[in-house]
């Protein structure tokens, strides 16, 4: 019996497998590490979502009346952008910022024809068109960033029996 302990000894680096036993638990801090991603995505997507329907209202509270009907293409992409727009509300006060934040960072090339087209066929007095295109490049751009940084994947949680002998 003593040799075959010798044996296991000489075989197995003993210091190594301490080492390890005491070595951080790596699964723990990507798990960890998940999470507070995995939170600070959620405020971004609650950020995104609602700073989209602040900028909305806006718009509808302060846009100057148009001097010349749009043309019909125009109304169409607004209608698109429109209803992007209600999905949003609703996302927003149903707590579904994820969703809300990806929808209106799809809708955000829409909200920039908008604005290119207020400049395009002066429809609209003064320079409104030039915050209308800056709003919205500016909030698809903070969409397009959350959304790189939340499609990060989830390691897999370490598992309670791994934990358990710590």
């Amino acid at each position: 019996m003593a040799a075959v302990e010798e044996r296991v000894r000489q075989s197995v680096d003993v210091e190594a497998l301490e080492a390890l036993w005491a070595a951080p638990d790596t699964a723990q801090r990507a798990w960890a590490e998940h999470r507070r991603r995995s939170v600070r995505s959620e405020r971004g997507a609650r950020a995104i979502t609602w700073a989209w329907i602040a900028a909305i209202v806006a718009a509808i509270v302060f846009e100057p009346t148009a001097t010349e009907p749009a043309p019909w293409w125009a109304d169409a992409i607004g209608t698109v952008f429109f209803l992007a727009s209600l999905g949003v509300f609703y996302c927003g006060l149903t707590n579904h910022a994820a969703l809300g934040a990806k929808l209106m960072t799809a809708a955000a090339p829409f909200a920039l024809v908008l604005g290119a087209t207020c400049g395009m066929d002066s429809h609209h007095a003064a320079g409104w068109w030039i915050s209308e295109t800056a709003v919205s490049a500016v909030l698809g751009l903070a969409g397009l960033a959350w959304w790189r940084d939340a499609r990060s994947v989830p390691p897999a949680r370490p598992d309670a029996a791994h934990h358990a002998r710590q």
